[in-house]
């Protein structure tokens, strides 16, 4: 008897169309676990306006190639800081929403910086 596929919820600041590594690790893990049997969904915020076109192309491949989901919530908004660019996830209403996105998950693999930001939100 095979058991259930785990609900699994992989919630960051990072990812696609944003680049860098937490973005590769989130969307490769996100992958094997989806081939693995299991429903992934990546809870994320939404694109910068200028990435926001690429992003809804960028999921729907994700979902029928990659085999999990994405679903955004709030707005990512850069904050330059010490020579870097970190990013923040605001708008009115998205704990409310990133509450929603987690009813019924199995597991919360969360990532991100330990300021508020939306993977402390989501512990």
């Amino acid at each position: 008897m095979n058991p259930r596929p785990l609900k699994i919820a992989m919630v960051t600041e990072y990812a696609y169309p944003v680049l860098g590594g937490v973005s590769e690790h989130v969307h490769f893990l996100s992958r094997e676990l989806a081939a693995r049997g299991n429903e992934v969904t990546v809870v994320t915020s939404k694109a910068p306006r200028a990435a926001r076109a690429k992003a809804r192309i960028l999921d729907a491949e994700n979902t029928v190639a990659s085999g999990y989901r994405t679903t955004r919530i709030g707005t990512s908004v850069p904050v330059f800081s010490n020579g870097s660019i970190a990013r923040v996830t605001m708008g009115f209403g998205f704990r409310a929403r990133l509450r929603r996105a987690l009813t019924e998950v199995d597991v919360v693999h969360s990532q991100g910086l330990a300021p508020p930001t939306l993977p402390i939100f989501a512990l």
